[in-house]
């Protein structure tokens, strides 16, 4: 979906980002609520939406930048919106969601519960 909506265009370097994906399940779930086929989502007119969506999950800086506190802090996703990140009890939280697994061997991309939405004009219609 990322290639679909031309989120890296090439103005961000990929390896500079932290990825919080929502599992599949989530985007279902996600896509279920909004009573809209998954074709419609990822169609051009809804491009500018899906992308904004999309970059909320992801956050523009170095791994251990985000990741070696303790302390709940707030980091800013490439959607602009701020999100909390927070270690307790050896687990992770990213905008209050519990990071659930660590999906590839970079440890930069990392699976969710949830579609997290960035403010209410951003929802695809």
């Amino acid at each position: 979906m990322a290639k679909k909506a031309n989120l890296f265009d090439g103005e961000i370097s990929v390896s500079d980002c932290i990825f919080f994906i929502p599992t599949n399940k989530a985007f279902e779930s996600y896509v279920s609520r909004l009573k809209i086929k998954i074709e419609d989502l990822i169609a051009d007119v809804n491009k500018q939406k899906l992308s904004r969506l999309l970059m909320n999950h992801v956050v523009k800086a170095p791994h251990g930048e985000v990741f070696n506190s303790a302390a709940k802090r707030w980091v800013s996703t490439l959607s602009g919106e701020e999100m909390s990140i927070k270690t307790k009890d050896k687990k992770f939280y990213f905008g209050g969601l519990e990071i659930k697994d660590f999906c590839c061997e970079t440890s930069k991309v990392y699976a969710i519960d949830t579609v997290l939405v960035p403010g209410p004009e951003s929802a695809p219609r």
